[in-house]
């Protein structure tokens, strides 16, 4: 990945590298850019990450230590915790939410579809692991009304 454009390096010449985005599309970039900017070589991942952060709702403060064992137990099948940390902490109170933060590795190398899919996976296990609990995500403080004006 470089800057907005991410794909499949095709050519590396003297002058210019061929990149091949998703969208087929083939982007000619000069190698006078590419030095000095950090590259992401998807292709040599091992595993992805995954982290999000969970925002129940205040009325919920007595069932946050059974979500966060039920999250963990919900996911540890499915992430990799053999020598990596399965996190899920609660982080802080906001004035409108609990804040639990769920930060896990992934068996699939981040970008690709078994990884996007393994991300659905932990988005339902996550959801059922808050409802099992008897908790709730909270609603946004915040939102837009439209008004219609009558004529």
């Amino acid at each position: 990945m470089f800057g907005d454009v991410a794909g499949i390096v095709t050519q590396m010449g003297w002058f210019d590298t061929k990149i091949r985005l998703y969208s087929e599309r083939t982007v000619v970039v000069p190698n006078g850019q590419i030095m000095g900017v950090p590259l992401v070589n998807f292709s040599r991942m091992r595993w992805g990450q995954y982290k999000t952060e969970l925002r129940l709702r205040l009325e919920d403060v007595s069932r946050v230590e059974q979500t966060i064992a039920n999250l963990k137990e919900a996911l540890a099948p499915h992430v990799i915790t053999n020598g990596r940390n399965l996190w899920v902490h609660w982080r802080r109170i906001d004035k409108d939410a609990l804040v639990v933060v769920v930060d896990v590795k992934l068996p699939y190398p981040g970008g690709s579809t078994a990884y996007y899919d393994a991300v659905g996976q932990c988005n339902v296990l996550i959801a059922k692991a808050i409802q099992d609990a008897g908790a709730e995500l909270c609603l946004p403080t915040s939102r837009r009304v439209d008004i219609k004006k009558t004529e």
